[in-house]
């Protein structure tokens, strides 16, 4: 997943999936533009409808881990205002919403894949990232693929992420670790 907004190396928040973050002028309403062509490891396109969805279906219900971080952002409404806007309406002044937007409720989710695998979206994850779920066996490994559609490129124009697939292991016993980099079967650890 990739997140609505990100840290700068400055520790200030900055878009990322959102082209521009703009509060109003007592910090009640924030209105967020989404970047064009950023789509969904499914192929569906991330835009202000699937926000929208995306707040309601997922994160303004009780039952939600995002429920009290909406609660505690002030967060009262999502607004749709075109294709790729919305506004984040707050109960209250909220000069820190913006960091609100880097966790979970920043996380779009495919709501294309929700419809179509329910419950299992847990088990097989389609967001926007520059990697795609491929494999997960449980106590053994987890397996992500290059986003072939990625929307980011490099400073020079070229596509993102560079490598080919990620491969992760959990490795709990010390020994086993440092045997597996000892013959080079993991890389890093």
């Amino acid at each position: 997943y990739d997140p609505l907004i990100i840290l700068d190396h400055e520790d200030q928040p900055q878009p990322y999936l959102a082209e521009s973050l703009e509060p109003n002028s007592d910090l009640t309403e924030w209105t967020l533009k989404l970047r064009s062509g950023v789509r969904f490891h499914d192929g569906s396109e991330l835009n202000a409808e699937v926000l929208k969805w995306n707040f309601d279906t997922l994160h303004n219900v009780p039952t939600s881990n995002t429920f009290g971080a909406i609660n505690s952002a002030g967060i009262t409404d999502l607004e749709v205002v075109d294709r790729l806007t919305v506004v984040y309406h707050l109960s209250e002044p909220n000069a820190a919403f913006p960091d609100s937007l880097r966790g979970s409720l920043g996380w779009p989710t495919s709501q294309k894949a929700y419809e179509e695998l329910g419950e299992d979206l847990g088990e097989q994850p389609v967001g926007t990232g520059p990697f795609m779920f491929e494999q997960w066996t449980r106590d053994d490994r987890f397996v992500v693929v290059r986003n072939p559609n990625y929307w980011r490129t490099d400073d020079d124009g070229n596509k993102l992420p560079y490598l080919d697939a990620i491969e992760f292991r959990p490795l709990p016993d010390e020994d086993s670790r440092y045997q597996s980099l000892a013959a080079d079967s993991v890389q890093v650890m």
